[in-house]
């Protein structure tokens, strides 16, 4: 008997170590999100690009980093930290204007340009960013929230 609950255990403890990463809970007002590293892998004192692709639910925006409305709250990308890496400014795409705000809807792309230094070692980073935004849609908005999506980037020798 004991036989085949160490057996169990040891099948249960090694479907978890393999288990894939989970998703980020996302809020209501996001359908998807998720982060991305071109080129995977770099040389170090190369570069490369994070892309961060969200998609609003139905319905909702979220507003822009200058959202043009004093009451809105500005959407924000935070890239990780990493010692090495050294991040660009954000890149959004060009917003729509609704009730003098600028808004985001549907699916949208958020850029960053990443330069590694010279001195990073070789192995597996653990890059990616943390996105703060408000979701509003024709009824109202709901609480600010922060997602952290990760996206890894193997420095090469």
């Amino acid at each position: 008997m004991w036989i085949r609950t160490a057996a169990l255990a040891a099948l249960v403890s090694s479907l978890a170590v393999a288990a894939p990463a989970a998703a980020p809970k996302l809020p209501g007002f996001f359908a998807a999100a998720k982060a991305s590293i071109a080129p995977a892998k770099v040389k170090a004192g190369g570069t490369a690009t994070l892309t961060i692709t969200l998609t609003m639910a139905p319905g909702f925006h979220i507003y822009d980093p200058k959202p043009g409305d004093e009451f809105a709250i500005a959407s924000e990308v935070m890239p990780v930290k990493a010692a090495g890496v050294t991040y660009g400014k954000a890149v959004w795409p060009t917003p729509t204007i609704h009730e003098k705000a600028r808004i985001h809807e549907g699916v949208i792309t958020v850029t960053v340009p990443i330069t590694l230094a010279k001195t990073v070692k070789p192995g597996t980073l653990k890059l990616g960013a943390a996105v703060k935004a408000q979701g509003c849609n024709a009824t109202g908005c709901l609480p600010p929230d922060t997602i952290t999506l990760p996206a890894p980037l193997t420095v090469m020798k």
